[in-house]
């Protein structure tokens, strides 16, 4: 698939601290959901999307139902420890765990990724 969208979703320097982000909230890379929340927090860091719209571009990227999406990485943030602890030290906010969601911990990861690009684009 050469689509802007797909050449977003496998850039590989947005994906690599993308993944650094998403293993410092403490999800473990050996769930499922761990690459479809990595794609989530790139894709929506470089676009405007609604939830639904993500899902469904994710699905399609990995040709999967949107369904299985957003169950994988809901699974993936439910087997993370401390989520909201790790995610407050990263964003410096406080979550308590029942505030915690897929499209919180996707859009608050998706805006350090573009802080960090924007820092990043600034020193080149």
């Amino acid at each position: 698939m050469n689509t802007p969208t797909a050449n977003i979703a496998l850039d590989p320097a947005a994906r690599r601290e993308a993944e650094r982000l998403v293993l410092k909230c403490g999800i473990h890379a050996n769930l499922k959901g761990f690459s479809r929340l990595i794609d989530a927090v790139v894709l929506y860091g470089a676009h405007d999307y609604t939830l639904c719209e993500l899902y469904r571009t994710i699905a399609e990227l990995r040709s999967l139902k949107p369904k299985t999406v957003i169950r994988e990485i809901s699974y993936a943030l439910s087997q993370s420890p401390r989520l909201e602890k790790r995610l407050s030290e990263l964003v410096g906010s406080v979550f308590c765990s029942d505030e915690i969601h897929s499209g919180l911990v996707i859009a608050a990861l998706a805006t350090l990724l573009k802080s960090k690009h924007a820092a990043r684009d600034v020193k080149t």
